[in-house]
């Protein structure tokens, strides 16, 4: 076996000294275009100490060989990290500018290649798959059906249900200007509510797959929304066991509160998806670094996995927090292996130092959501209605934790009427949360804890409208993980002791997924599809989509909907309707279309009338919803 390189103390102090540089620079304002030096210097690190590699001999074997040698895993992570330099260096000079894009994603490419490279063509993390054996295991397949059967439940109707939200619509008008010369959207700059638009660039390619539509929009939420089943299986067998991991899993496939999120076209479920991606290199660094296998993708791929996911929902910022409770936690317990936890933030500033230049030159732009929502602020204060700062915090306790009892969604995202989790999934999770709080001094324990209690705290106490499943839904991973501990322990106390064959398990796991399957689809698509919120936007949204390029199309709807709602935009895209104040204003309008469409809400019925009389002999009509509730009136006719 070849010799492993030693750390070099040298270049391990002055590529330190590099990224601090940097850093002091840009704090000072002396030039944004010092970030390089930050990225340069940060990418050093490994190269010059936390990396150990075999080496490769360059010259000849023997007597007099100079024994020149070079590790080719770290030259390969110097040209990525050169290419992250680049690209930062270029967002500093202009950060509107859509080249960085293409470096950057390939110099994240390239570093995980090296890391793969290192790791396994040194044999430190082999895998060996069996696939003759998996092809039999009750896991594999009880895993495809809960994919299938989830995915199917994510794309079901997507199209109609849930009727579409204003914040889908402008998240998807952004998308549209996406490689738009007209209108061009900067990929690492901030949008609606000062979202990153990185995030738009995913929903155009979802629009150029499957279509210029609302399922066209939604199809990427719906595959990252099935795509956390898995994921989440394999968190609960790197942490616990196999049953674990299917059961979360089947909590996931089954969440109405998941499936709703998932059928979105917002960046909830995308953070959702990455945090779950982080927790699990979080539990294979755990492996790894009590292996001391010297392995670099598991750290590495922790810190990049958090750094990608502060691109989407701003509830991804509880995830750099659970990620320093998990470095803290790393650093006391494998003290020896100290400096191999700098692969931690090196992974999350290679992902996330794009978004600096934005926030350095519209420093409002980085927490502007999160003083809105907070409940610090005097407004969002006195409207909780309680009485001192205790009465407000224990009001937002109560009302979050009976989210997670027999309360629903109060947001406008979804629906009240059903409680977040249904009879059984509530009552295996609070019998898992507790038997995770009595192991709570276990890493795995420690890790789904935290990641519940922070995401309960910044996401539901300290914000407004509570409780938010928008904000909450980030730690329904970790709620299904404390559903697969409560199952696990009721395995190995019940079955065990009662000497249970394989075939007894595999039935109780199937006919919990069945329970959770059948209480899913009963509250989303029959509970919540038989009346959903915003039925009368979303249909005025298809009416004028129906008419666009035939006729003018306007809206009566003062005060309470206006021809720039999201959803009315991209719905009618790229024919927009106009505001209609009264009925007299119909003259002065610039008219270029043979027919007139004109839509009007219940209190805007007598100006609708009003117009007929101006322009008789159209087709005047009411539209109700399911319930037969009074939605709005429409009138179309020939100019």
């Amino acid at each position: 076996m070849l010799p492993e390189s030693e750390p070099d103390p040298a270049g391990f102090s002055l590529s330190l000294a590099i990224a601090l540089a940097g850093a002091v620079l840009c704090a000072v304002g002396v030039s944004l275009a010092s970030l390089w030096l930050i990225g340069t210097g940060v990418a050093a690190l490994i190269a010059a100490s936390l990396v150990r590699e075999q080496t490769v001999s360059l010259g000849r074997s023997g007597a007099g060989s100079d024994g020149a040698t070079i590790t080719p895993p770290i030259i390969v992570l110097w040209a990525g990290a050169l290419a992250i330099a680049v690209s930062i260096f270029g967002l500093s000079r202009n950060f509107e500018a859509g080249w960085p894009l293409a470096t950057w994603l390939g110099g994240l490419t390239v570093v995980v290649c090296a890391a793969l490279y290192s790791d396994f063509s040194t044999a430190k993390m082999a895998w060996r798959f069996d696939w003759s054996r998996r092809l039999r295991s009750f896991d594999f397949w009880m895993l495809s059906g809960l994919f299938a059967a989830g995915l199917l439940l994510r794309v079901r109707e997507l199209e109609t249900l849930p009727p579409m939200h204003g914040d889908e619509g402008e998240m998807a008008m952004l998308a549209l200007r996406v490689g738009s010369s007209d209108q061009y959207l900067p990929p690492f700059s901030t949008g609606f509510l000062d979202h990153p638009t990185l995030f738009h660039y995913l929903q155009k390619l979802s629009m150029a797959l499957f279509g210029q539509s609302v399922s066209g929009v939604r199809m990427g939420s719906a595959l990252f929304g099935a795509l956390c089943i898995p994921a989440v299986y394999v968190v609960g067998r790197l942490g616990w066991s196999r049953r674990v991991g299917v059961i979360a899993a089947a909590f996931l496939a089954f969440s109405h509160i998941h499936i709703q999120f998932s059928r979105m076209a917002l960046n909830n479920i995308h953070s959702v998806f990455m945090a779950i991606v982080m927790v699990a290199f979080v539990l294979w660094a755990d492996r790894s670094l009590a292996n001391r296998d010297s392995a670099i993708l598991p750290l590495l791929g922790a810190g990049m996995s958090c750094g990608l996911a502060q691109y989407f929902y701003y509830g991804s910022r509880l995830l750099p927090v659970l990620l320093a409770a998990v470095v803290v936690v790393f650093a006391w317990r494998y003290r020896t292996q100290f400096r191999r936890l700098w692969l931690v933030p090196f992974g999350f500033f290679m992902a996330w130092l794009p978004l600096v230049p934005r926030y350095w030159r519209a420093p409002g732009t980085f927490a502007s959501r999160q003083s809105g929502v907070s409940i610090f602020t005097d407004a969002n204060t006195q409207a909780i209605n309680a009485d001192g700062a205790w009465g407000v915090l224990w009001l937002q306790t109560k009302n979050n934790l009976r989210f997670f009892v027999d309360g629903g969604d109060v947001s406008t995202f979804y629906f009240a009427d059903a409680p977040g989790l249904q009879l059984l999934a509530a009552i295996l999770f609070w019998v898992g949360l507790g038997l995770a709080l009595a192991r709570f001094l276990t890493f795995q324990h420690y890790l789904v804890v935290c990641w519940f209690v922070l995401g309960f705290v910044l996401g539901g106490i300290l914000t407004n409208g509570a409780p938010s499943a928008t904000r909450l839904v980030m730690v329904f991973p970790a709620v299904a993980l404390f559903g697969g501990i409560a199952v696990d322990y009721f395995f190995g106390l019940v079955l065990a002791s009662a000497r249970a064959r394989d075939w007894m398990r595999y039935a109780v796991t199937a006919v919990i997924a069945l329970v959770l399957a059948q209480g899913g689809v009963r509250i989303y698509f029959s509970q919540f599809g038989d009346n959903p919120p915003r039925a009368h936007v979303d249909a005025i949204g298809r009416d004028f989509a129906e008419q666009a390029g035939e006729a003018d199309t306007f809206l009566l709807g003062a005060p309470s909907l206006f021809a720039e709602h999201g959803t009315l935009r991209f719905m009618s895209y790229p024919d927009l309707p106009r505001n209609l104040w009264a009925a007299a204003e119909l003259a002065d309008q610039e008219n270029t279309r043979p027919r007139l469409f004109v839509v009007g809400l219940p209190n805007q019925e007598q100006e609708l009338l009003q117009l007929t009389e101006q322009v008789p002999g159209g087709e005047y009509r009411s539209v109700r919803g399911p319930t037969g509730e009074l939605l709005y009136f429409s009138y179309l006719v020939d100019h």
